[in-house]
């Protein structure tokens, strides 16, 4: 499941192996989430850029 997040204006690459039956979860709530998830290196066209690997994803807790 590829996905792009944004953060204090900020928009990030992300993968979430093995997590395509959650998508429609994401659909549905339009909402803040909380991620876990590790960096990693990429390569493409002679060109390196950083991936969020998500590891785990929940709809955001507001105080």
């Amino acid at each position: 499941l590829k996905m792009a997040l944004k953060q204090d204006g900020r928009i990030f690459r992300a993968v979430a192996w093995r997590a395509a039956e959650r998508a429609d979860f994401l659909t549905e709530h339009k909402a803040a989430i909380d991620v876990a998830f590790s960096l990693e290196q990429n390569q493409y066209n002679g060109e390196t850029y950083l991936d969020l690997s998500i590891a785990d994803f929940k709809l955001q807790m507001t105080d």
